[in-house]
């Protein structure tokens, strides 16, 4: 990483951490800004930076997963021949609950899962 790149990264991180302080303070923005020693505009620019690089960042991620509809019965009949899942990672929605299953869990556990998760529905 050049100097330029982490000298940038350290700035958005900054201003996340600022933005997230804004937001709990409760106060409106031009009110945290004179209270902080900022413009208006300068918070303004690097919401906007954040808001761009939370996108990227979301766009790299939605790249690197896939949503795939389960059945849980047929996932239940299919236990036999599955293999751990190799993938990383997974959000798994089901529901109004949102679950992050993570790399190399069994099927059988991801059953185990879905079956608690339907019997709250």
């Amino acid at each position: 990483m050049r100097i330029a790149d982490a000298k940038q990264q350290i700035r958005i991180e900054t201003w996340v951490r600022n933005i997230q302080d804004r937001q709990s303070s409760g106060q409106t923005i031009k009110s945290w800004c004179a209270a902080n020693g900022y413009r208006e505009s300068q918070y303004y620019y690097w919401l906007k930076v954040v808001r761009r690089k939370a996108l990227e960042h979301i766009d790299t991620e939605k790249q690197q997963c896939a949503l795939v509809r389960v059945d849980p019965q047929e996932l239940r009949s299919s236990l036999d021949t599955v293999a751990p899942i190799p993938l990383g990672n997974m959000i798994l929605q089901y529901g109004s609950a949102t679950v992050t299953i993570p790399a190399g869990i069994s099927a059988e556990t991801v059953a185990q899962l879905l079956k608690a998760l339907n019997a709250h529905d």
